[in-house]
């Protein structure tokens, strides 16, 4: 058990860097506050930084596998985007230097510290195989980019865009939600893996699992502005800080579709074997989808 622990919580190392980063940005803005709050940008690099090279520290070691109880994968897929997250939060944390909209604002420590538990969501995202982990990872992350969103405090189109951003997402979420439960129903699992085994064992009404589904795929669409959940986008472009509008377009969209190709591929097409796929990995394969 203890080795069990031992072992997940190293291969979650990443996030462990960008979690302690977003602690010691607030514990800086309660010790710091008269400071202008440029040490909060330069501490939330080096933890990027620490979590890029933890990620390729994993690689280098990557034995394709799966921690807490294969609720997270390891595979060159979710470190293709942890690279990807953590990167996408340098370049913001870069771009906020030269922006007035955050620069001449209070609050810089704060800033960092959502912006590190951006990071570590859009993270989880990808490397989450179980209906649970998706559903907190995505939270995680919609959770931050509401207060992203309406960080600009005076600007009356950050406070609008932030309202509607979070009416859109909570709606998304609660469809999503119902629709893991539906699936959760119909397979009693959680892991993607045995809901694929079950589906592909018994028969179930295909209208249920079509209807789960959708559901499900509404929360999946918001993320990543799907027709018809991107009507908040051109709001929340417009009202949000000029980095953040670069993060949201990329960045979070980037894990909306990691999340996809994990369900979908996992759940409902996967029936390679995985040792017959993974032969002679190379960073080649990081751009290609596979499912552990």
């Amino acid at each position: 058990m203890q080795e069990s622990l031992t072992k997940s919580l190293f291969l979650i190392t990443p996030e462990l860097i960008a979690t302690i980063t977003s602690l010691v940005a607030l514990i800086g803005a309660m010790l710091m506050k008269k400071s202008r709050g440029n040490e909060a940008f330069y501490i939330g690099i080096i933890g990027m930084i620490g979590s890029i090279a933890a990620t390729a520290i994993l690689y280098n070691r990557l034995t394709l596998d799966t921690c807490f109880y294969n609720m997270i994968a390891i595979d060159p897929f979710s470190l293709f985007f942890r690279f990807l997250a953590y990167t996408s939060i340098i370049y913001v944390l870069l771009m906020a230097f030269s922006s007035r909209e955050i620069k001449d604002t209070k609050g810089k420590w704060e800033f960092v510290a959502i912006l590190s538990g951006f990071g570590v969501g859009m993270s989880m995202m990808a490397s989450s195989m179980n209906l649970i982990m998706i559903y907190l990872s995505m939270e995680l992350l919609s959770v931050m980019s509401y207060l992203l969103v309406s960080y600009a405090k005076g600007e009356r189109r950050s406070k609008e865009a932030g309202l509607k951003y979070i009416i859109y997402g909570s709606i998304a979420s609660g469809f999503m939600l119902y629709g893991m439960s539906l699936l959760y129903g119909i397979s009693h699992s959680l892991d993607l893996r045995n809901i694929l085994v079950l589906f592909m064992n018994y028969h179930y009404p295909h209208i249920i699992v079509y209807v789960a589904t959708l559901f499900v795929l509404a929360g999946f669409g918001f993320k990543i502005a799907m027709v018809p959940m991107h009507m908040w986008a051109p709001d929340v472009y417009e009202g949000a800080p000029t980095p953040i509008t670069a993060l949201l377009a990329v960045a979070s969209k980037a894990a909306g579709f990691a999340v996809v190709l994990r369900f979908f591929y996992t759940a409902f097409i996967s029936t390679v074997s995985l040792t017959q796929y993974y032969v002679n990995v190379s960073p080649i394969k990081w751009l290609t989808f596979s499912s552990f």
